[in-house]
């Protein structure tokens, strides 16, 4: 039988990768809306994240609008950070915490992250903030 804290932990990791895959759409619909056509595009090719917010902050530099550049660029400043937070999550490996229960962790280029239950449920808030941001930008534009 699964251990509860088990189930709450790997619900969890499901809801981080979900909403950070929720972000990623979210700004590629706000990319699609200022350039049609971008999600096929997309679709077609081998982009990552990185090359989504490298278009994200490309687009910035064509909105006359500062309040939307400039809530834009945070969106971006946004994403690039839990680019990087969602891929550590997706490469991490299965270890034993020091209480016994079984998480994952990363190691990589001397930074260690123990992938915790609160580890897991912060990078879902980060998410969920920067799903917000986008959300409004979505709404603010034509």
């Amino acid at each position: 039988m699964p251990n509860t804290n088990d189930t709450y932990y790997l619900t969890e990791l499901g809801r981080a990768i979900f909403r950070f895959a929720v972000l990623e759409y979210r700004v590629m619909y706000i990319l699609e809306k200022l350039s049609p056509g971008y999600i096929h595009t997309y679709r077609g090719s081998r982009d990552s994240a990185s090359d989504i917010a490298r278009d994200l902050k490309r687009e910035i530099r064509n909105v006359a609008d500062t309040t939307l550049a400039t809530q834009m660029a945070l969106l971006h400043s946004e994403f690039c950070k839990l680019i990087k937070q969602r891929n550590d999550l997706l490469h991490a490996n299965p270890a034993t915490a020091p209480n016994g229960d079984q998480i994952l962790i990363r190691q990589h280029f001397q930074a260690y992250i123990r992938w915790d239950f609160p580890t897991v449920r912060g990078a879902t808030v980060a998410f969920d903030k920067a799903n917000e941001i986008g959300g409004k930008i979505f709404e603010m534009l034509p």
